[in-house]
């Protein structure tokens, strides 16, 4: 008798028994991009992110720790990544159709121009209170936003990959990030006592308000592409069965979910809640970008071939 799967339709993850489509109909899975450019992608995130968010609250010892992890972090990896670390000056020659070109531009930016707010900030350089900081600051905070959606754009435009061309990535990237930079300003500020330009119970709303919004965000995620094409089908289903472990486990339970329960913990059992708090968010943040990475499925060249089709609705 035919199984329905009408029922399993909203969602993608509680699916009747099926075999996987890798190595059939076309489809396969990507595995160029794995441990290393995760790495990079990780701290270039959350550096990018902690620096946005201290900049804001004017924490500067964070503005500096955000700099130094976003550059040296990201940057090391990634060049390694690209097989020739002498020549990453070619990734700066199409700026105006490549998305590589673009985050090596504005990783070049915001090192110089992130260095330069930061030294101004400290009033180790002169200029406070000038709308030259403001103008400094604003350039180091721009580049820093592009850091912050540069790998989601990059992977978008993958049309190869069902799962990576969407605009939810960016997205994903940008809130993960500030979540990342949230966490990590508030558990640390408000453990050691650190002065902010805002009250700190702001930056700790800001962070609540932000996981619960990544917590939807991942499922909306996981929802449509679940909908999509046969290649983006089977990268859920990989992300939901083969990586159910590390999804439900590691991203949303310790990841998004106890994030939030130590932070709200925190406020009534003691600050020390908020560390755990942080490493737990950054576990989260680790593994939603590796698993996305590892579950890219290639659709079909041959328009014919069963993988290639749209799923009906």
């Amino acid at each position: 008798m035919r199984v329905s799967t009408r029922a399993f339709e909203f969602f993608p993850w509680r699916r009747p028994p099926e075999k996987s489509y890798l190595g059939k109909s076309g489809l396969s899975a990507q595995r160029q991009w794995a441990w290393l450019i995760t790495f990079a992608f990780f701290f270039g995130e959350v550096g990018a992110g902690l620096f946005v968010m201290s900049s804001l609250v004017q924490f500067r010892w964070g503005m500096l720790a955000g700099l130094i992890v976003a550059v040296l972090a990201k940057g090391y990896p990634h060049l390694i990544f690209l097989g020739h670390p002498l020549r990453f000056w070619r990734a700066l020659l199409r700026p105006q159709t490549s998305w590589v070109s673009r985050g090596f531009i504005a990783m070049g930016v915001f090192t110089v121009f992130g260095a330069l707010y930061f030294l101004m900030v400290m009033g180790w350089l002169g200029g406070r209170g000038t709308s030259l900081e403001w103008v400094v600051g604003g350039i180091a905070l721009g580049c820093a936003f592009v850091l912050m959606i540069y790998d989601g754009m990059m992977m978008s435009f993958s049309p190869a990959l069902p799962a990576w061309n969407t605009p939810l990535l960016p997205t994903l990237c940008l809130t993960f990030s500030l979540m990342a930079g949230s966490t990590l300003v508030f558990a640390v500020a408000e453990y050691l006592g650190l002065p902010m330009a805002v009250e700190v119970g702001l930056v700790g709303l800001a962070e609540k308000v932000i996981i619960v919004f990544n917590l939807l965000l991942v499922l909306i995620y996981v929802y449509v592409t679940g909908r999509f094409t046969e290649a983006s089908r089977e990268s859920v289903l990989q992300l939901t069965g083969r990586y159910r472990w590390p999804f439900w486990g590691g991203v949303l339970l310790v990841g998004l979910m106890a994030t939030l329960s130590l932070s709200l913990l925190s406020e009534a059992m003691g600050r020390e809640l908020l560390i755990a708090a942080a490493m737990t968010e950054l576990i989260g943040d680790f593994l939603i970008l590796f698993l996305i990475l590892r579950v890219g499925v290639y659709q079909p060249l041959l328009t014919g071939v069963r993988g290639a089709k749209r799923i009906s609705k």
